[in-house]
């Protein structure tokens, strides 16, 4: 018969998408199939809101108990039947007070530290390939885009906290792109970055460069909590299929779980 706690660690694999012998993969299939929806929808919210190293150590937890399980079956045979009920509902407890305990972890956790957008996390950056094509570049130029290429946004958004609007909006168009980029992904300057790009010049020989910033303004609008701004630009976007960031807005609202722009 199986324990609940193996119960448990197979609808968590299930759940995670761990990896699974083909033994386990069909009894965590056969125990979706019998519990009520609601449990294992219940099941689903427990484990998907537990990050990595906590779903670990449950795992863990839950195999020592087993142990520890066994062990207490094996004293409690010559004593009460009311002693051994109580130890055989002694795992439920165990079980309760650590997946609270670790929600309230993760709880004063997140408070202290706020969760990162997955996002932006994984959000890469275009290539903008070189920033001074046909002219000889300027030390400042060439340093701007070494660190967009190293991915050093901090620093970038930092050399842009020094520089007026005006002194932004003088720049080339790559260059005010990747101080852009650099304000959506360290989620500062953001004022200053939608201030920059809203006067980005218009060139119709440079059509990607135009969409790329569209594309800048739509995040910023998001990260400036500005809705009608950013839905406009969505839906600005998502009239051209053949738009540079067409698939990177429909991702977006896919991982965000919004509703696309009508």
């Amino acid at each position: 018969m199986i324990t609940e706690e193996k119960k448990i660690e197979l609808i968590e694999k299930l759940v995670l998408n761990y990896e699974m012998t083909a033994e386990e993969r069909q009894k965590a299939n056969d125990l979706k199939e019998t519990m009520p929806t609601e449990e294992y929808k219940d099941y689903e919210m427990l484990f998907k809101g537990l990050d990595g190293l906590a779903a670990d150590s449950l795992l863990a937890d839950m195999k020592s108990w087993d142990a520890e399980a066994a062990a207490a079956e094996e004293e409690t045979k010559e004593k009460p039947a009311a002693k051994g009920s109580f130890l055989s509902n002694f795992k439920f407890w165990q079980l309760a007070a650590s997946v609270l305990l670790l929600f309230g972890l993760s709880y004063s956790l997140y408070q202290l530290f706020p969760q990162e957008d997955r996002y932006f996390a994984s959000l890469e950056a275009a290539p903008l390939y070189s920033f001074t094509r046909g002219q000889a570049p300027k030390a400042s130029q060439t340093l701007i885009a070494q660190k967009y290429r190293d991915k050093d946004y901090p620093a970038l958004v930092e050399q842009m906290a020094q520089l007026s609007l005006a002194e932004l909006q003088a720049k080339d168009l790559k260059t005010q792109l990747a101080f852009g980029f650099s304000s959506v992904k360290t989620g500062k300057e953001l004022e200053k970055a939608e201030a920059m790009l809203l006067a980005f010049p218009q060139e119709e020989n440079k059509i990607r460069l135009m969409q790329l910033k569209d594309f800048q303004l739509f995040l910023i609008s998001y990260q400036l909590g500005k809705q009608e701004a950013m839905q406009a630009l969505a839906a600005q976007i998502l009239k051209q299929p053949r738009h540079e960031c067409y698939a990177q807005v429909q991702a977006f609202y896919e991982e965000k779980d919004l509703a696309l722009p009508q």
